[in-house]
């Protein structure tokens, strides 16, 4: 059993990975590729929260965009909004600081507001 043969075609195989990576680090030096990321450290105003599959072809997605979200359903044929502008539920350790899209001279108002128990507010209609 022969081994050149063999050794030849692993040495073009090396060849030709290492060619495809130079031409990656080309297409990237001279701007061919485009970039989506910000400066580092700038927070970043929007993003994928969560993904749950609904079945083989469709997703429910939750994206997030400065202080809201926004449910979709993604599938082959068409793209759905569900619900939009969800106000995102802050942690207690998150409320007592500023949010980094206000400005200090902007007060900060309560994103939604506190409704009554849905038993109470049926007693009330009627």
């Amino acid at each position: 059993m022969e081994l050149l043969p063999y050794i030849k075609y692993i040495a073009v195989l090396i060849l030709v990975l290492g060619l495809i990576g130079l031409l990656t680090l080309i297409a990237r030096k001279f701007g061919m590729v485009a970039k989506a990321d910000g400066k580092r450290g700038e927070k970043k105003r929007l993003g994928v929260t969560q993904v749950a599959s609904v079945d083989a072809k469709r997703k429910l997605v939750l994206v997030r965009r400065d202080d809201q979200e926004h449910l979709l359903l993604l599938g082959p044929e068409r793209d759905l909004i569900i619900e939009q502008n969800i106000p995102i539920k802050r942690r207690p350790e998150q409320e007592n600081r500023p949010s980094p899209f206000t400005t200090e001279t902007e007060q900060q108002e309560p994103l939604a507001p506190k409704l009554p128990p849905l038993h109470k507010r049926v007693e009330q209609s009627k």
